[in-house]
C-alpha cells in the first residue's frame, strides 16, 4: 500500500495499481 494525502491533508492508502496508467478504465465502444 502507498500513503497518500490529498490537498486537505487526508490520508489515504492506495495499492500501487491505483498509482499505474488506468488502462483497464478506457472502454472501447
Amino acid at each position: 500500500m502507498t500513503l497518500c494525502y490529498d490537498e486537505r491533508g487526508a490520508k489515504y492508502e492506495l495499492p500501487k495499481y491505483v498509482l499505474s496508467e488506468p488502462t483497464n478504465l478506457i472502454w472501447e465502444e
